[in-house]
């Protein structure tokens, strides 16, 4: 469940703060006109072309599909803003999150014993052929 207590204006407004103190470009995930998640491109560098990509879902809509493909319209967003690699810090027990990433062939780094380091290299202009292997 989440822990943040507030009305939706204060939780908008939260993220707006967010967004602009980490240089993020953030989407609703919607489902019939209703946000079921949130992903960003965030903390973007664009002398270094790098950033980082979080997200949340809620969990009713868990192994449906919908973070593969929010995952990869933001890392097509990357790409047509210049950005040549995307990382993410993950905990090891989130194999959901793990198995995202390991589908667009990251680079692993350990953290600790607890989280995991995922980076991915963009290619220049599309993400087509990346996924070869898990799509016919």
């Amino acid at each position: 469940g989440s822990s943040f207590r507030g009305t939706s204006v204060s939780f908008h407004q939260g993220t707006l703060d967010w967004i602009i103190k980490n240089n993020s470009k953030s989407f609703s995930i919607i489902l019939s006109e209703i946000s079921i998640g949130l992903i960003s491109l965030s903390h973007i560098d664009s002398i270094k072309n790098t950033a980082q990509i979080g997200y949340w879902l809620s969990s009713k809509h868990w192994r449906l599909g919908f973070m593969s493909i929010a995952f990869n319209e933001v890392l097509q967003e990357a790409i047509r803003t210049g950005i040549k690699f995307v990382s993410s810090t993950i905990h090891n027990d989130n194999i959901a999150s793990i198995k995202l990433w390991q589908k667009y062939d990251s680079v692993e780094k350990n953290i600790d014993k607890q989280k995991t380091k995922y980076t991915i290299k963009l290619p220049n202009k599309s993400l087509q052929g990346m996924l070869a292997s898990s799509h016919p």
